[in-house]
């Protein structure tokens, strides 16, 4: 793809490389963009076993015209470090053990620092394995990242490249299949073998033939017996197979894995071998290596002192060879190098064109990174969750201190990294959805490939099971609901019925991951981040999942954030969680910053640094603005302003974030906005992620014509950070300038209706994704009326998702768009818009809320003589009368509610009434009603085609005909009803099926059985993080007092009384207090059945409850107060399980219990 040429510095006279682009390719756009790829890969890494980039830029005419026409004006070169040799012109039969030792520990080394950066080379060979001359004697380092590939850079439409590139003898199967979305440091790792395997016997595992050959040789044949040169210990050979297995989960993960056994191999068997000289080419000591001397190998980033960790999950031992090949890293004591890195030669007045694509370094924070180690250490020691919340003002370093300690945890091996970013515009690539969808490496694909992807990542475990395909179908629904046009809530394939559920979905998955290290999740500004925050609670309070959170807040950011500061106060609560408080930097430490960004004399990283009062952002943006408007000149020490120069410096970062806006579009904020303005404005309208889809799209229909270049003018300045799905403001700050700038003008209110344009015409109206996004933007654009459907629409999908805290916002949000619009309660968008948070708030289990709220609601819409809502809300009224048990009050209320569906001839809501009257006659004990109610709501669902609603009515059906003891029938009608909920993806139905299963079984007196489908209801309900289940509980006790295991029932029914009682579900507190009596009774505690006794009586007086499990627990409860000689005690027992008897019409019970009453003294 280039040239490199030789050249010298004019100034130091020290050689450098330049690499060019060659005259045929320069004007090529698809070789210009590789190229420019290379240079922000290498610019990333600041590595000694990397090759330093100095410096890039344009070639001018004038070096055109010298070089006669072989380099081209306008094409891109890149100066970096002179190679002597490469690894390539070694005599490798002069090779010794620990050269070999020593070559692949620097690779592995300079690899670990690369991954952790998110780049992956794909090209590693001996030629790309250079020898520089850095004074000390030559060094090792990596060169030529023109195939590098970004572990991020996945928003590609399909799951193979087009064009595989490499070297044959050198690249991974996955690499040659074009499987890019399965390559990772694995794929590097496997050059490396191909590395070790070529230095230690003189050739490459497959070289003979032609390439087609040598890649079938990768893919397929077995891997050739090594017949090395020279001693080389016990294991070396499994450690090269190992990093040369086809299979990517068969290799080390990580670099440091693979150093660290490779390391612990130690010396060859047998007498020591004399030592040869060392080739000149390979600069390391003729003594010979031990653990002490890894720093002088070049190893010092990724191996040195380590904590003792628990045995089991973290080894994983090779049979036969007695040597722990593939476990994890130990985890280093500190964070810190065992010796500063030798890093390459400074070369003064070099970097300006690299400026903004070099990571900004950390400096200081050493107390901070220290704690945020110790929690990582303690995560990894006890296997517990740990979060530390970093909060400070906007510019502080919060997300460099999480970055940086990601970073140094992958490359050292200690963590896998998992990062997730939050805006105060929702967008496409916010929360922990997206942060999902990356480490699956999913990005951009459809959902039936999002499913194929994540039912192939989990088969790696192994064969899949029920469970694992479950949670394949929830990880891809997670990652992206289900699509359709009608949003039908019946075919969703996985249905989450809580939060809870979601999040057990995340927890799953990161227990999976964290079986061979643990995690660390870092959640960026996390005050826009309802849902993370969610999740970060419920992990930490109900696992033993080694994780460790970052979080990172802008504390001006939470001000106006209510309910973001309840959560974390809730956070901060718990004993695992810690504040860390992120302030300005010191003095000293923020002008060792100033200095390091581009190597300013030292005066003026000082002025600077006074002005930027410790705050790293400010720092950044006014050297990079000086950078920009070409203000620096070389100075004997550094970087200067010009002679003549004295740059005002701005009186805060806002001030200089304008000026730098101002070099973007090339003209004063004050003149007309040009295109280049407004491209801008616009896409800080998007939010803070931007895809480029939507941002080509709103900008063409605007007629804005995107400058060339804008963006990578942008990146270059470190005002945005560029991916293949598109590119996101650097920080919150630069957003929210633009945001000010379209303000002032009066232009945000525009720039908002483009975004609702755009939205509409990528996705139209009723794309589920964007209602909520749709909403806001045409709220912001003051277009009220219209924002009130998709605010509506937001907000029901957030309830079919169980994500209901977005849902209560937009509920809010909602009503207060009502209000400024100055609409009435009873107006009908009002009250849908109060029926469906009623509906909501019954899907949470707040009955007593969703009461209140009909209650108000009710009388507006009767006076209004409004009848489809009034139905709705009576349907409503139903359902929260059902789940607290009121059977008569449920009865009056659905009936009212069935009469006005029918006179609208609303079938939907007519075939639901019915199927509500149906559940109440089968709780009142008169089974003859409830079949014919069920059969014709089945009908009903039938002919509208309500798959889940169908279901159900099998489901209550097979319930029905076990009350009948008609059991053949019932167990037919749960298992259709098991079959259409295992197509919905409903665990808590499918639990429901089991636990009515177990029924069957403990009806017939099967009771082993019966205790078998309970537990397999226990487990379904587990799975979705559900496991407390009253109904399920409350059956399993029913089993265990059956067999007299009373005491093993006890804690069991209690806990389903506890459960039950800050809830109004009156006839099933009455059952639990009737659940507690056997108990009492065997261990004579007469005390305690005399107050359960009551208030069972009480409460089912009150509910008209009615049901065989009842009479069964009362008639068991009597039967032991008699033999205890309780006989008033048994006698009121023996009454309440009469009466429930006679309702049921049981003729034989009835005479038995009679005479056990005449019976009593």
């Amino acid at each position: 793809m280039g040239e490199v040429w030789r050249a010298d510095h004019v100034v130091q006279g020290i050689a450098v490389a330049i690499k060019f682009m060659t005259a045929r390719r320069a004007r090529d756009p698809k070789f210009q963009a590789a190229f420019r790829e290379e240079v922000r890969a290498m610019a990333r890494l600041d590595h000694p076993g990397i090759i330093m980039v100095f410096d890039c830029g344009e070639v001018s005419q004038e070096a055109e015209e010298h070089s006669q026409g072989r380099i081209v004006a306008g094409s891109s070169y890149l100066a970096m470090e002179l190679a002597a040799s490469t690894l390539q012109d070694i005599d490798k039969s002069r090779l010794q053990w620990w050269h070999v030792r020593s070559i692949l520990m620097r690779i592995l080394d300079a690899l670990a620092h690369s991954h952790a950066r998110g780049v992956i080379h794909r090209d590693l060979k001996p030629a790309n394995v250079l020898f520089v001359d850095t004074g000390d004697g030559p060094q090792l380092k990596l060169s030529d990242f023109g195939l590098a590939h970004a572990v991020d850079d996945l928003n590609r439409k399909e799951l193979f490249e087009r064009k595989v590139s490499g070297t044959p003898r050198f690249m991974a199967p996955e690499q040659i299949m074009g499987r890019f979305r399965d390559q990772g440091p694995w794929t590097d790792l496997y050059a490396v073998g191909c590395l070790a395997y070529w230095l230690s016997s003189g050739e490459p595992p497959f070289y003979s033939g032609d390439t087609e050959q040598i890649l079938r040789g990768h893919l397929f044949e077995a891997l050739p017996p090594l017949e090395t040169r020279v001693p080389v210990p016990d294991g070396f050979h499994a450690w090269v197979e190992r990093m040369l297995a086809k299979q990517p989960g068969d290799r080390f993960r990580r670099s440091a894995d693979a150093a660290h056994d490779l390391l612990s191999l130690g010396e060859p068997p047998g007498p020591r071998q004399p030592l040869r000289r060392p080739l000149p080419v390979v600069a390391f000591s003729t003594a010979p290596i031990g653990p002490e001397m890894i720093e002088d190998m070049g190893a010092t980033e990724i191996v040195g002192a380590t904590l003792a960790l628990p045995e089991g999950d973290w080894e994983l031992l090779m049979q036969g060879s007695g040597v722990s090949i593939g476990q994890p890293a130990p985890l280093p004591e500190s964070w810190r190098f065992t010796q500063p890195p030798r890093r390459s030669m400074a070369l003064v007045g070099v970097g300006l064109g690299l400026f903004g694509l070099r990571q900004i370094p950390l400096v200081g924070r050493t107390a901070e990174r220290d704690r945020i180690w110790s929690a990582l250490a303690e995560v990894h020691s006890q296997r517990r969750p740990r979060a530390l919340i970093l909060r400070g003002m906007a510019g502080t370093g919060k997300t460099r201190l999480a970055e940086w300690i990601a970073e140094r945890a992958h490359e050292v091996g200690a963590a896998s990294i998992l990062k997730a970013m939050h805006g105060p515009i929702t967008g496409p690539g916010d929360g922990v959805a997206r942060m999902l969808s990356n480490y699956l490496r999913c990005t951009g694909l459809p959902r039936e490939q999002i499913l194929e992807r994540v039912r192939y990542i989990i088969a790696l475990d192994g064969p899949m099971t029920s469970d694992d395909l479950h949670e394949c179908l929830a990880l891809t629904e997670f990652v992206v609901p289900t699509a359709d046009p009608d949003f039908d809530e019946s075919k969703v394939r996985v249905r989450f019925t809580n939060p809870t559920e979601r999040h057990i979905v995340l927890k799953r998955l990161l227990s999976r991951i964290t079986r061979r290290r643990p995690v660390i999740v870092c959640l960026d500004d996390v005050q826009w981040g309802h849902d993370s925050l969610g999740f970060v609670h419920h992990l930490l309070n109900a696992s033993a999942t080694p994780v460790l959170f970052l979080l990172t807040v802008r504390e001006e950011a939470l001000l106006n954030r209510p309910i973001a500061r309840q959560q974390l106060e809730a956070l901060v609560a718990l004993d695992n969680v810690e504040e860390l408080s992120v302030g300005a930097l010191g003095e000293d430490d923020h002008v060792e910053l100033v200095q390091h960004l581009l190597g300013l004399e030292e005066a003026l990283a000082r002025q600077v640094a006074k002005r930027t009062d410790g705050n790293p952002l400010f720092a950044v943006q006014l050297v990079g603005d000086w950078v920009e408007r070409g203000l620096l000149e070389v100075g004997a020490t550094g970087f200067r302003l010009q002679d003549g120069e004295n740059a005002a410096l701005p009186e805060d970062v806002r001030q200089l974030l304008f000026s730098r806006i101002e070099q973007l579009i090339h003209q004063p904020l004050s003149a007309p906005p040009n295109d280049a303005l407004l491209a801008l404005e616009l896409a800080a309208a998007l939010g803070q992620e931007i895809e480029q889809r939507e941002w080509t799209q709103i900008c063409r229909q605007q007629g804005i014509r995107v400058p060339d270049g804008l963006v990578e003018a942008m990146a270059s300045n470190r005002l945005a950070q560029i991916d293949r799905q598109g590119w996101t403001f650097a920080h919150g700050a630069l957003r929210e300038c633009l945001e000010h700038i379209a303000r002032e003008a009066r232009r945000w209110t525009r720039h908002q209706r483009a975004c609702a344009e755009m939205l509409t015409t990528l996705y139209g109206l009723e794309h589920h994704e964007t209602a909520y996004r749709l909403g806001r933007h045409l709220l912001e654009a003051d277009d009220l009326e219209a924002a009130l459907a998709p605010i509506l629409r937001g907000a029901i999908e957030h309830r079919v998702t169980c994500d209901f805290q977005p849902a209560n916002a937009l509920f809010d949000l909602y009503e207060q768009t009502l209000q400024k619009l100055g609409l009435q309660p009873n107006d009908p968008r009002a009250v849908t818009g109060a029926i469906e948070r009623a509906v909501t708030l019954n899907r949470q289990g707040k009955y007593v809320e969703s009461t209140a709220l009909l209650d108000d609601l009710e009388p507006l819409v009767r006076a209004s003589g409004q009848i489809e809502p009034l139905a709705q809300i009576l349907h409503v009224r139903g359902i929260v009368a059902k789940m607290s048990g009121q059977i008569r009050e449920g009865v009056v209320i659905a009936e009212a509610a069935m009469e006005l569906f029918t006179a609208i001839d609303h079938k939907l809501g007519m075939a639901r009434c019915i199927f509500l009257l149906a559940e109440f006659s089968y709780w009142c004990g008169d089974m003859k009603t409830a079949r014919d109610f069920y059969d014709q709501a089945w009908t009903h669902f039938v002919e509208i085609g309500i798959e889940d609603e169908m279901a159900a009515c099998k489901m209550a059906m097979g319930s029905l005909y076990t009350k009948l003891e008609d059991y053949p029938q019932a167990i037919s009608f749960i298992m259709e009803a098991m079959a259409g909920f295992e197509k919905i993806g409903d665990s808590n139905a499918l639990a429901n099926c089991f636990n009515n299963l177990g029924e069957i079984y403990r009806y017939q007196g099967d009771l082993p059985n019966a205790e078998l489908y309970y537990d397999k209801a226990l487990r379904t309900l587990e799975r979705v993080g559900l496991g407390d289940d009253i109904v399920v509980c409350f059956n399993l006790g029913m089993v265990l007092m059956a067999q007299a295991k009373f005491a093993q029932a006890d804690p069991i029914m209690r806990q389903v009384l506890t459960t039950l009682l800050p809830t109004r579900r009156g006839g099933y507190i009455g059952l639990a207090h009737m659940g507690m009596l056997p108990g009492c009774a065997a261990r004579a505690d007469w005390t305690a059945w005399d107050h359960h006794v009551s208030e069972a009586a009480l409460h089912l007086e009150q509910s008209a409850m009615i049901d065989i499990d009842l009479a069964q627990v009362a008639e068991m409860a009597a039967q032991l107060a008699r033999d205890g000689g309780q006989s008033a005690r048994a006698r009121e027992a023996f009454d309440l399980a009469l009466n429930q008897w006679r309702a049921l019409g049981r003729e034989d019970r009835i005479t038995e219990i009679e005479a056990q009453l005449e019976a009593l003294p």
